[in-house]
């Protein structure tokens, strides 16, 4: 009977003292991400000192470019891919289409570029991630530059 009352008086105490272990504090926190903030990222950032320009879109495909990138004889173009290494085939080093840039440097997850002569180019890509190459492995042009 001791024993009975014992259980009976210490279980609403066990009870009480376990409901106040989790007041005031939760253990699932809600973070709000930045405004903003994304997981995806384009398969190509294009770097000219502070500014920075993306190449393709968040689902992985290379789109056409709608801007030229304007440069002066002397300066230097970084690229990072940013596709993660299993996908990282489907998206190369980007090449220049005429002598205006020259690549200095590069790995399978970066390039440098110098612009060595004034004028006009592109950078190229062979990939089955063309936005116009419907589905199939072709060449698209991941960025547009001007060398002045």
């Amino acid at each position: 009977m001791i024993r009975l009352r014992t259980t009976l008086v210490a279980l609403p105490m066990v009870v009480a003292i376990c409901a106040g272990c989790g007041a005031g504090s939760s253990t699932t926190q809600h973070v709000t991400p930045p405004l903003g903030a994304t997981t995806c990222a384009p398969p190509y950032v294009f770097k000219l000192e502070h500014r920075s320009v993306t190449a393709g879109s968040c689902s992985g495909m290379i789109l056409a470019p709608t801007s030229t990138l304007e440069l002066g004889v002397g300066q230097r173009l970084r690229v990072a891919i940013l596709q993660d290494q299993a996908s990282r085939a489907g998206f190369p080093v980007p090449r220049p289409s005429s002598p205006v840039l020259r690549v200095v440097a590069h790995r399978p997850e970066l390039a440098v570029y110098l612009a060595v002569r004034r004028g006009s180019g592109r950078l190229l890509v062979h990939s089955r991630f063309c936005e116009l190459a419907k589905n199939r492995i072709g060449t698209c042009v991941v960025l547009l530059v001007r060398v002045r």
